[in-house]
């Protein structure tokens, strides 16, 4: 009886940790990491996080090319797409850290950087400075995207438009 039970132990260590090391080296759980990193850089996106936007989408970017590198079978075209999709907002972040830091845009940060390593959070006033400055920026397509909109719901609009102007 006691030898039973140690060779079903024994087993089940055995493949358990076989299946663990398969696990790790799936492409398609790899995928899946980066896509979870994808959609937390669209969320940082959204939340005008352009550095936590940088590091998630370089992150994503980086497993990608380790799939590709490691599994070049493993669906290509996904692959690509993903790269595709996360190169062009990857310029578009940059861009705007550029602009909101006056400096030229680094490349980006590993994953697992960030406060452990003895960065610190921007103060408010950074934050508010750096969204003015954003606005500003976009104030001109925002307000012709406004009156465009106006002008196309009530027809008389525009000439009350043009009278202020």
């Amino acid at each position: 009886m006691k030898k039973t039970l140690l060779l079903c132990i024994l087993v089940a260590l055995c493949f358990g940790g076989a299946a663990r090391a398969w696990a790790a080296a799936d492409p398609g759980d790899r995928f899946l990491e980066a896509y979870f990193l994808i959609q937390e850089g669209d969320a940082a996106v959204h939340e005008s996080d352009w550095t936590k936007a940088n590091t998630k989408y370089g992150g994503a970017l980086d497993i990608l090319n380790e799939i590709k590198t490691d599994s070049p079978d493993w669906n290509p075209h996904i692959i690509e797409f993903r790269s595709k999709y996360i190169n062009d907002h990857l310029s578009e972040v940059k861009a705007k850290l550029a602009l909101s830091s006056g400096t030229p845009p680094q490349p980006h940060a590993s994953v697992g950087s960030g406060l452990r390593h003895g960065n610190t959070l921007p103060s408010r006033s950074r934050i508010r400075t750096t969204h003015l400055t954003l606005l500003r920026a976009e104030s001109p397509r925002i307000t012709s995207v406004i009156l465009r909109r106006l002008c196309a719901r009530w027809p008389g609009y525009s000439n009350r438009v043009a009278r202020f102007s």
